[in-house]
């Protein structure tokens, strides 16, 4: 089973934009028995950039689909103050007499001495898949970490967080599994001596001991580009289970950078932390946020096509350190409208050992491949453009022959880094249901840049849709 966990950043940093908004506008908060401030106008733009984050809502508990942490010095009482606007929505079950309650935590992950726990919050009842809007404020000094208790008739579940950008979570069973979480990073950079300064709290909140421990620093300049990558094992790789202490780090050699960013991995994760991949703001079709863990694949799909992308379907290819495929596991995500995010998830209980993951998409169910926005439409339809994480794939140009379809195709990295040895497998299906798998293989591909090949999809007779997935050597 994948546990694992990429911490960012601490408290106190800002909140970014959002290109595409999901779900309601939030309603303003009034002064209310528990005192909250108003709710900042900010709020809907923090929701919508963290909808595409949140986990499906298709268990029997409630999901958090939105939390904006925010404070100030004076609240009506002339008091200091965090508040929090949270957004939470009902699982499959109605849930009667449901209650909330959020505690600040200290790094040792106890409630704030200053405010203890907080105060319980009646919600009432919230039918099967329906959403609540509440505040909650606390008068307390920034927090490493906060909990959120939530409990109904029949049931209850507490949720975690470490930083204000992350949605919280259920924390789950620990009990026999080890569970890293990092808290509090600070920083300071000594221009002279080109040293990084880097300091965290490290935990173990599970309840067995992490072994082959690594923890990777990455300094991140003002561009958002990873500029140094330091790795260290603290206690020598053996964290045991109840383990909370300062770690301080000096890094030589560093150039100058503007934040950390704090990464963990064990032998109990297999290979290395997942990559969930990001989204860009390119017009195309994206998979992202992919998480792995408790027996399912979890990710978010977005459509930057101006147009609706019809009969989508996403493929995971699950792998284990050995590159061996485990499973592949197909998720139809059926009508796909123009800026839409859509949480998808599948069973992969029983594959054991993944540590990492191809992903494939088709589309059409034999219709037209949707074209690429911005390209003319000179009497074939637009240009079929498909991209995986920061791989981009390109119909140039089809044409009918007696062998079948011959396709000039490109292939464009838009990532920031060069990907060597590129192996891209690329689907083709005509109208009558019939499949090619073409291979098209690339030894260097440098950011921003692109390649062209011809290839021939024998027995083809015609582009009805496209599927792709590729691995590289580095």
């Amino acid at each position: 089973m994948i546990r694992f966990f990429t911490l960012l950043l601490c408290l106190c940093a800002g909140v970014g934009m959002v290109h595409a908004a999901t779900g309601r506008n939030p309603a303003h908060a009034r002064f209310s028995r528990n005192d909250e401030m108003e709710r900042p106008a900010a709020t809907g733009e923090v929701w919508a950039a963290q909808a595409p984050t949140a986990e499906a809502a298709d268990g029997a508990a409630p999901v958090f689909t939105g939390c904006y942490m925010w404070g100030g010095r004076r609240d009506r009482r002339s008091s200091p103050f965090f508040q929090w606007e949270l957004r939470l929505q009902a699982g499959t079950q109605t849930l009667d007499n449901l209650r909330l309650r959020l505690t600040a935590l200290d790094p040792m992950l106890q409630p704030l001495a200053r405010s203890g726990e907080g105060h319980w919050v009646d919600i009432g009842r919230l039918a099967a898949g329906a959403v609540v809007d509440l505040s909650y404020k606390l008068n307390a000094p920034s927090p490493s970490a906060y909990r959120v208790d939530l409990t109904w008739q029949g049931g209850k579940e507490s949720y975690f967080a470490t930083d204000r950008h992350s949605l919280p979570v259920p924390r789950g069973d620990v009990e026999d599994q080890p569970q890293l979480v990092v808290l509090e990073p600070i920083q300071n950079y000594q221009e002279r001596a080109r040293v990084a300064q880097v300091g965290f709290f490290l935990r173990n909140d599970g309840g067995v001991a992490a072994t082959g421990v690594e923890v990777s620093i990455d300094l991140i300049n003002s561009d958002g580009q990873t500029v140094k990558t330091h790795t260290y094992q603290p206690e020598n790789g053996t964290i045991p289970p109840g383990y909370a202490k300062m770690q301080q780090l000096n890094i030589p050699q560093s150039p100058r950078f503007s934040t950390v960013r704090i990464r963990s991995r064990m032998a109990e994760d297999g290979a290395s932390t997942i990559d969930p991949g990001v989204f860009t703001d390119v017009e195309d079709v994206e998979v992202a946020k992919v998480r792995i863990g408790d027996g399912r694949v979890m990710a978010v799909v977005r459509n930057g096509l101006p147009q609706t992308v019809p009969q989508l379907t996403i493929d995971f290819d699950l792998h284990d350190a050995q590159g061996r495929r485990l499973r592949r596991v197909s998720i139809p995500v059926n009508n796909l409208t123009s800026g839409e995010y859509r949480p998808i998830t599948a069973d992969i209980a029983g594959a054991e050992g993944v540590a990492g993951y191809q992903i494939g998409m088709s589309f059409g169910g034999g219709g037209a491949a949707p074209p690429a926005a911005g390209d003319d439409a000179a009497g074939d339809g637009g240009r079929p453009q498909i991209a995986v994480d920061h791989l981009e794939l390109t119909i140039l140009e089809a044409h009918a022959v007696e062998e079948g379809l011959r396709l000039r195709v490109s292939l464009r990295n838009r990532g920031q880094d060069e990907m060597r040895a590129v192996r891209c497998t690329i689907e083709v299906l005509d109208g009558a249901g019939a499949t090619a798998e073409l291979i098209l293989s690339v030894d260097q591909l440098p950011a921003g840049e692109s390649y062209e090949g011809t290839l021939m999809a024998p027995d083809i007779k015609n582009l009805g849709g496209l599927g792709m997935s590729y691995v590289t050597g580095g």
